[in-house]
């Protein structure tokens, strides 16, 4: 479904004629690819590895080559950087995994014109530029609804009760269909991508318009000339210390990041600060995907 016909035509000039299946069922080898990805891949989403799909769609009908130098602009680190932002996506087990992937990917989309792509130092290069770069989409029309309850004037009793009913929803639906109640997807925002990471960021991505669009809201004033600045870590992980926030940056992103609280962080003993800290941070090596 498109909310335009110039959208409809735009999608399809830029991928859908190839991606569009004719069907309720894909074929196949989409199928194939879709378990694969979900066998290996938590939580069980669809959208980063067919995001990667998509891109190589639109690489292939790129008649002006635009995308391919915008795509090279990202594609900057080496062979080793690549290999290790892959493994930690994908576990010990990544060589033969990102090696299925590819041949899965190929059975799709195997154009004479992307064959760089396909390769796997190129398709190595493709992953990881989703991996690192893309920016989890996710829009909820009932959490939409309960923030404009929460603005309603009600008398004390019957907002009481609303929220009651809220939370007790948000429990029936958590219980059939877990924490993943978004409508979630993942895109590529050429713009945002280029924004760096500080710990004290003077913005935060937003979807304002509850869809696709994303946004940067300013925190703070910004003065003409400044960074602009976003956070690459959730609340939680900014408040641990500063060598864990450094271990989650460099093992993600392949930087070690001097913002202003970092610096004045740094004769903090390194380590963590508590054993729930050590956990998570376990737990992001084992199950997390990389994000933006």
């Amino acid at each position: 479904m498109y909310c335009s016909a110039q959208c409809k035509e735009k999608a399809f000039n830029e991928y859908h004629q190839i991606l569009c299946f004719h069907a309720e069922n894909p074929p196949e080898n989409v199928s194939r690819l879709d378990d694969f990805w979900r066998s290996m891949h938590y939580p069980p989403e669809t959208s980063n590895i067919m995001l990667l799909v998509r891109l190589l769609v639109k690489l292939h009908l790129d008649s002006d080559k635009s995308l391919l130098q915008r795509i090279g602009n990202f594609c900057q680190a080496s062979a080793n950087e690549d290999e290790e932002l892959a493994h930690k996506v994908l576990g010990d087990e990544y060589s033969l995994q990102v090696t299925t992937l590819r041949q899965l990917v190929i059975s799709i989309v195997n154009f004479p014109n992307i064959q760089q792509w396909l390769t796997p130092e190129g398709f190595l290069k493709l992953f990881v530029l989703i991996g690192r770069n893309s920016q989890g989409v996710g829009t909820s029309p009932f959490a939409t609804y309960v923030e404009n309850v929460e603005k309603q004037e009600l008398p004390v009793d019957e907002k009481k009760a609303v929220l009651d009913t809220i939370d007790h929803i948000y429990e029936v639906m958590d219980s059939v269909i877990g924490h993943f109640m978004d409508n979630e997807g993942v895109a590529l925002y050429p713009l945002q991508s280029w924004v760096n990471h500080s710990c004290v960021p003077n913005c935060e991505v937003k979807f304002p318009e509850k869809n696709h669009r994303v946004g940067l809201i300013a925190l703070e004033d910004i003065a003409i000339g400044e960074e602009i600045k976003i956070s690459y870590l959730d609340l939680a992980d900014l408040s641990r210390s500063r060598y864990s926030r450094n271990k989650y940056l460099k093992e993600h992103y392949l930087f070690s990041c001097d913002c202003p609280k970092c610096l004045e962080q740094m004769d903090d003993e390194d380590g963590t600060t508590d054993s729930n800290e050590e956990m998570s941070d376990d737990e992001d090596e084992d199950g997390n995907e990389m994000s933006e």
